[in-house]
């Protein structure tokens, strides 16, 4: 899998998360953040994991991803 930055957390540090990703491979979003307990939302399948972004992470990934996108 080759991922390519697309938006982190400033505050987390030079490699730390919160952030978003994108898999060169599949063309995929990679998502990385703080887990939250499973139980807390209802909708997740065996093999799934919930994780916390702030929005303004999201905002700036969609942001680069529709800039690399041409």
């Amino acid at each position: 899998m080759r991922l390519e930055r697309l938006a982190k957390d400033p505050s987390s540090g030079d490699d730390g998360c919160p952030g978003v990703e994108l898999d060169l491979d599949s063309g995929e979003l990679v998502i990385t953040g703080r887990a939250i307990d499973d139980s807390e939302v209802s909708h997740v399948l065996p093999g799934e994991g919930v994780v916390r972004l702030k929005p303004e992470i999201v905002v700036e990934a969609m942001r680069r991803y529709r800039h690399a996108d041409g």
